[in-house]
């Protein structure tokens, strides 16, 4: 048996990157042949999650064209039984369907358009009351939403890419995330039903560690913990208004934020502007 898994970048420690790598893992354990398909890739990347060299690696340029071109290369020569794809599925639905491949395709979907800074695909749904509906249900979905003012070219090109993947996700054998709002995100948005699968804790890595029984993180009654990349799509900054206004409002709470990344300056600059800069601890962390 052998699998293709595609995803446009490996370069760098994250939640879909981790699941890719443990996708790899586990099918190379059980035997399967796995074929990663990426268009930019960190070896240290791969050896830290574990992934082991007998996959086989092929690259490609990151454009649709050359992407679509490349999976159907693969299917041409490798004897593919399944395609999990990652932020790929138009490229896998382009080299397959209109082709007449019916080989199975699972699209796991991180995040909706609704979950990226400033992306312009969410043009079309834009005027729907099920689209405000969405937006207003998630406090950090409005953050992102200030008004575009597209060209007629990109315009028409976000309408042709969410139609693609209107298809491309329908045309699969099923759709797989990671939330209950996700979910609704893709059956509103896209008229699709998807499994939700939560990426678990490996019991091997937590043995690792001894056990702790207790670790006090702040001296406050009620202690908040965020880990992830200091970007701006983790919308940390919303969490640290958040602890702000619960503070404001008499609550004894502390707040804990572990990670690196860009915005690590921003996020201590809004603290003492915000005038909460004792309730925030950073602690850096390599992933």
């Amino acid at each position: 048996m052998r699998a293709c898994i595609a995803i446009p970048s490996l370069s760098t420690h994250g939640g879909a990157e981790r699941v890719v790598c443990e996708q790899i893992q586990y099918l190379s354990s059980e035997g399967w042949g796995v074929t990663l398909l990426v268009a930019d890739y960190d070896q240290a990347i791969l050896d830290d999650y574990g992934v082991p060299h007998s996959v086989n690696i092929v690259v490609t340029s990151g454009g649709l064209i050359d992407d679509t071109l490349t999976v159907r290369k693969i299917l041409n020569e490798e004897d593919i039984d399944i395609i999990l794809t990652h932020s790929f599925t138009k490229r896998v639905y382009l080299a397959t369907r209109p082709f007449g491949d019916d080989t199975p395709y699972i699209p796991h979907v991180h995040g909706t358009v609704l979950w990226f800074v400033d992306e312009p695909d969410r043009l079309p749904h834009a005027n729907s009351r099920s689209y405000q509906e969405l937006i207003s249900s998630v406090p950090g979905h409005g953050e992102f939403y200030d008004e575009l003012s597209p060209s007629f070219q990109d315009t028409l090109h976000s309408y042709v890419n969410e139609w693609l993947e209107k298809r491309a996700l329908q045309s699969s054998s099923t759709v797989i995330t990671g939330s209950h709002q996700v979910q609704r995100e893709l059956e509103t948005l896209y008229t699709v039903d998807s499994l939700i699968a939560r990426p678990g804790v490996s019991k091997a890595w937590i043995s690792q560690y001894e056990e702790t029984e207790h670790l006090s993180l702040t001296n406050h009654d009620y202690t908040i913990l965020s880990v992830s990349r200091l970007d701006k799509r983790k919308r940390v900054s919303l969490l640290i208004k958040a602890v702000g206004s619960l503070r404001q409002d008499g609550y004894d709470v502390g707040l804990v934020v572990a990670g690196t990344g860009e915005r690590r300056e921003h996020l201590e600059n809004l603290s003492e502007k915000l005038g909460s800069v004792e309730i925030l601890f950073f602690i850096y962390i390599l992933t």
